[in-house]
């Protein structure tokens, strides 16, 4: 059995528990999940943004297969759906200054000049970010006009991506939260299982402080829409100004508890198996107790994990690239054009040759040889993204058995364990009675006056004990 240390150093043991085939699949799965439910929101979005030639493109560039096309067409839609309309954006609202001699006049802001580009100034360089990047990170803001379809988007996204998580992740957490407390395996059906069960739990433990966060920032969302109501929505301000600091500052805490906090609930209910509310509980109580501990444990993972994941996805590409290499050198140019099938997968070309074209280049036997070797690139480039997802969350279960031991004195090697009942089989039968001593008496039958004992028979000669007494009788 591995040694636990308790420490920063328990954390190297990602690589090696991640490094799973049970893991990488689950991750594999749950990718697939992700990606064909983000694909179906973003079409949505994308198809709201796009017009009735734009739209047309898009389908045709998807039935003939240019995938770069319906790309560029999809990115169109997409920017559109995600920006508020340029009239919007151009006219922020006037502000209200004090002019001697006037009072109090609103004049419309003027525009901002845009700094000079220097990419060794720390000024200019937030300024881009703030300019060119934030608003597409939160796109569904800017001034007063709000973009309520990217809003449902952003939100559809963040559900579907629980959805699907709180089922593969929960049961990557538990194979790995067994594997490093006990150093033993569980089956994949035993891991879904747990999974299945608690899947509420995993589901709710994050979108709990989701709703909670907005729940205070819907009051003083409300309080603000008060406020523009003429004097009596300013007198209601005023009176409820601390409730609104109080809402904030709930709001600041639940966002750096949540943010922070949310790797480590999955691995919680993983190892402790308990309920959403204890799951969130511990997250917050290991982020806000141990802060500095969390930042370091979660720098030296990210660091081990940029390492462990480049190094994997090094040996899948030589593995792909000296399989195609040897292939090669007895098949010919007949293996070049099936490459040039088989890695349009992966760099999205127009240009690539179809499985028609090599059927009638060469036979369809060659086709359907592309088709394999297609299926097979993908798998193996496929469990090289789920190793970097089977190392995410062993990761966290990691971090989170460090912290745990550091916060709550709890051993490395204590991790819920699941009774027989609990998988499925009928409830354990209870141990036999044990059997009577040498020498005691048996126990009375019900309704029967037990026996008093006799007295003690002579010693015997010699001054052996007598059979069946004790070392300890006393001595005449």
């Amino acid at each position: 059995m591995r040694e636990l240390r308790g420490d920063y150093r328990d954390l190297f043991l990602g690589f090696r528990v991640a490094l799973d085939p049970r893991k990488m699949l689950l991750g594999l799965a749950g990718l697939l999940f992700s990606l064909l439910g983000v694909g179906a929101i973003l079409g949505i979005g994308a198809s709201s943004g796009m017009d009735g030639p734009e739209r047309d493109g898009f389908t045709t560039a998807l039935q003939e297969g240019r995938l770069p096309d319906a790309w560029a067409f999809a990115a169109r839609g997409l920017d559109r759906t995600f920006s508020v309309p340029e009239e919007h954006a151009k006219r922020p609202p006037p502000r209200l200054v004090h002019v001697k001699g006037k009072g109090p006049v609103r004049v419309a802001p003027a525009p901002r000049p845009r700094p000079v580009p220097d990419r060794s100034s720390l000024l200019s360089a937030w300024d881009r970010f703030c300019e060119g990047v934030l608003p597409r990170l939160f796109p569904i803001h800017r001034g007063e006009h709000w973009n309520a379809i990217a809003a449902l988007l952003c939100v559809a996204l963040f559900f579907w991506l629980v959805l699907i998580w709180s089922f593969f992740g929960g049961a990557i957490c538990r194979i790995a939260a067994v594997e490093v407390a006990k150093d033993e395996r569980i089956s994949t059906r035993e891991a879904l299982q747990f999974a299945r069960q608690k899947y509420s739990s995993f589901f709710w433990s994050p979108v709990s402080v989701f709703i909670a966060f907005h729940v205070f920032l819907a009051c003083n969302a409300l309080g603000g829409l008060a406020g523009r109501i003429p004097w009596a929505g300013d007198l209601l301000c005023i009176l409820a100004a601390p409730l609104a600091f109080l809402a904030g500052f709930l709001m600041l805490l639940i966002a750096i508890g949540g943010l922070f906090g949310w790797p480590l609930m999955a691995p919680a209910l993983g190892a402790e198996g308990t309920d959403a509310f204890d799951a969130v509980s511990r997250a917050f109580s290991y982020v806000f107790s141990r802060p500095w501990h969390y930042l370091a444990y979660a720098v030296i993972s990210k660091a081990y994990a940029l390492v462990s994941i480049a190094f994997v996805w090094l040996f899948s590409l030589l593995l792909v690239l000296v399989t195609f290499s040897s292939v090669g050198l007895g098949m010919g140019g007949k293996l070049h054009d099936i490459a040039g099938y088989v890695f349009s997968f992966v760099t999205f070309e127009n240009e690539a040759p179809t499985l028609g074209d090599l059927s009638s280049a060469h036979n369809p036997v060659t086709a359907a040889l592309a088709a394999v070797l297609g299926m097979a690139v993908l798998l193996v480039y496929g469990l090289a993204a789920g190793y970097a997802i089977s190392f995410g969350y062993t990761a966290r279960t990691l971090v989170y058995f460090v912290l745990r031991r550091k916060v709550d004195a709890t051993e490395m090697n204590e991790v819920y364990l699941e009774e027989e009942e609990d998988l499925g089989g009928g409830p354990l039968a209870p141990p036999p009675a044990p059997a009577p001593a040498t020498g005691s008496p048996a126990p009375a039958a019900p309704g029967s006056s037990p026996v008093p004992p006799g007295p003690a028979g002579p010693t015997p000669v010699g001054g052996a004990p007598p059979t069946g007494g004790s070392e300890g009788g006393h001595k005449h």
